[in-house]
């Protein structure tokens, strides 16, 4: 088990087959606070690798580290790739998504509303209420990241082929229909980027919404 957790710092946790772990140790990052962690064998040699978000205040930047595994429980540093200036880390997720038998990463940013995708390939936006029930219209449209403008139609989805180390941006809209308490926890609207083709969920992230 990989936990994230903070001073840059990532623990590594082996199971014992009794149903806990013992600490092989801890992995440093060099930077601030390590956020989300994707798993996979980023370099073909058998052995688990991480891919772990990081970002740092001071200079401003967001990137993604990639640790190889020794197999051992222990991780060297290998390459990091820049998603962005600040996005908030929300999810990131590998899998190989232009079928070439490699594994790709994606990042989904919250405060940005983005996804930055590692390689060239189709991903279909939606927006949904998760399992609450809202009186709520929900559309979206892919955005110009400088001027926020729509550059495809407002529908429910958007299909869009996103090239690597792209870092496309979305616009969401919300109608709302009647009264929407206040329940943070609950009355959510969520953000899913899938795989156009296999449906498959690579990244989420979602905002709070009430009627005033």
């Amino acid at each position: 088990m990989a936990v994230a957790g903070f001073e840059g710092r990532i623990a590594i946790l082996l199971g014992n087959s009794m149903g806990s772990f013992d600490r092989a140790g801890s992995t440093h990052v060099a930077l601030d606070s390590p956020n989300p962690l994707a798993v996979g064998d980023f370099n073909g040699d058998s052995n688990l690798d991480l891919a772990v978000g990081v970002s740092t205040l001071m200079p401003p930047l967001r990137e993604v580290v990639i640790l190889l595994g020794a197999g051992t429980g222990f991780f060297s540093s290998s390459n990091s790739f820049a998603v962005g200036v600040s996005p908030e880390f929300i999810a990131l997720a590998a899998g190989d998504f232009n079928g070439d038998g490699k594994l790709d990463l994606a990042v989904s940013n919250g405060s940005s509303s983005n996804v930055s995708v590692g390689a060239a390939g189709m991903i279909t936006a939606s927006a949904d209420t998760g399992s609450a029930s809202l009186p709520v219209n929900i559309s979206l449209c892919q955005t110009d990241p400088a001027t926020a403008q729509c550059i495809s139609a407002i529908g429910d989805s958007v299909t869009t082929q996103i090239n690597a180390n792209a870092m496309p941006t979305f616009g969401v809209f919300v109608q709302c229909n009647g009264n929407v308490p206040f329940d943070p926890a609950v009355n959510r609207v969520l953000i899913r980027f899938r795989d156009t083709g296999g449906g498959i969920t690579r990244g989420s992230t979602s905002v709070a919404v009430r009627t005033q």
